[in-house]
């Protein structure tokens, strides 16, 4: 018996155009949430401004290396800014202000 060859989901070659921007930054923004710890950080930063060691305050129970981990990807996808300071854990983290671009990946929107 043969089976009817099929493609895997996301690998579609029907020649449709890209996602939008804003979906890609949508999927993104899910993506990070799905990981642990991440919405919890988010929550930390929303209270304000906050040095390494105040999120480990806010956030307990959270390691460092996941909160440095959890912080550089906010970072990375510009979520929030992170300010390097002389001095052990002293990289305050603020959330970073809306764009007026419609294409933005920053939260909130």
């Amino acid at each position: 018996m043969t089976t009817p060859h099929r493609t895997q989901p996301g690998h579609r070659s029907s020649g449709l155009p890209p996602a939008p921007e804003p979906i890609l930054a949508l999927n993104q923004a899910c993506a990070l949430l799905g990981r642990a710890w991440a919405g919890l950080v988010i929550a930390a930063l929303a209270r304000g401004p906050a040095d390494f060691g105040q999120v480990c305050e806010r956030v307990p129970g959270i390691s460092d290396g996941t909160l440095t981990d959890r912080l550089q990807e906010l970072a990375d996808l510009d979520l929030i800014t992170l300010t390097v300071v002389p001095g052990p854990h002293r990289a305050p983290a603020t959330p970073s202000p809306p764009t007026a671009t419609p294409a933005s990946s920053r939260w909130p929107p």
